[in-house]
């Protein structure tokens, strides 16, 4: 490997959206979880963890 990492983009929305056909939605955050979208901001690494 010539030293690159796999970066793949993840969009966080604060509030809802309407439905767009160009993204897929992959999951949800719990209401009891909003307040740390306060935390996330632009570049910030944020590892995703299934539940």
């Amino acid at each position: 490997m010539n030293g690159r990492k796999n970066v793949v983009e993840v969009l966080i929305f604060k509030k809802e959206v309407e439905a767009d056909p160009r993204f897929n939605v992959i999951g949800e955050v719990s209401l009891e979880d909003t307040d740390m979208l306060d935390h996330i901001g632009e570049g910030i690494d944020v590892k995703l963890i299934p539940i």
